[in-house]
């Protein structure tokens, strides 16, 4: 799923100056590198480690498409890697988020509705702004 992430930012970045603020819509780009951070800080309660430097600010903050690209792409990379390594035997292990309290299998259904809901966002802003996601054009 990844994968079809990066190539579907790569596009729409092309398109949004990244870093220039638009009052009506957050730019494309704090949206993904959202998503990529999102992986590691989420998963930081079940245990997993965010990257060195890691602030709570580093959406408004990356600038570069390839840093934004780099940082969703790692995102989902450790987020395959750590998700892997989870015991069976922790999945209902309570967590608390800033949000609630969660079994470990919730907080991967979190990881995972939270990564659709912005896929889908970036779906149809792709498609308000021309680009076919890669998949539609049968691109791998």
């Amino acid at each position: 799923m990844f994968i079809n992430w990066v190539l579907l930012t790569s596009q729409c970045l092309k398109i949004n100056t990244v870093g220039d603020h638009q009052k009506e819509l957050d730019p494309v780009g704090e949206v993904y590198a959202h998503v990529g951070g999102a992986n590691y800080f989420l998963l930081s309660f079940l245990g997993g480690k965010m990257p060195e430097g890691f602030s709570p600010d580093y959406e408004k903050t990356v600038t570069k498409k390839s840093d934004i690209v780099k940082i969703l792409k790692d995102g989902f990379e450790y987020a395959r890697n750590f998700i892997s390594s989870i015991k069976e035997e922790d999945l209902d292990k309570e967590v608390e988020l800033p949000f609630g309290k969660f079994t470990q299998r919730g907080v991967l259904f979190i990881v995972l509705n939270h990564s659709h809901e912005h896929l889908g966002q970036s779906i149809a802003y792709a498609r308000m702004n021309g680009i076919t996601p890669p998949w539609s054009k049968g691109e791998n």
